[in-house]
């Protein structure tokens, strides 16, 4: 394989760095076949200091979330 103008050859280092690289950004995202949606999610566990200095709002949506994983990926609330 030659190309033109005087510039270098695609060498098989290059072609297997290319193939890895695309490989690599394919692989992430793989999931583990778990047909919820819970790769990569897990439930909100603040510290009591966390807690007490949260806003209400912050309160709120933490616990909405941890809600949602209890029901839909089996978590322990």
């Amino acid at each position: 394989m030659t190309s033109e103008a005087g510039t270098e050859p695609m060498t098989k280092l290059t072609l297997s760095v290319l193939a890895l690289a695309a490989m690599s950004s394919l692989a992430g995202c793989a999931t583990t076949g778990n047909p919820s949606g819970c790769d990569g999610w897990r439930a909100i566990r603040p510290s009591a200091a966390e807690v007490e200095s949260a806003s209400d709002d912050l309160v709120r949506q933490v616990v909405e979330h941890n809600r949602h994983g209890a029901a839909r990926c089996g978590w322990r609330a």
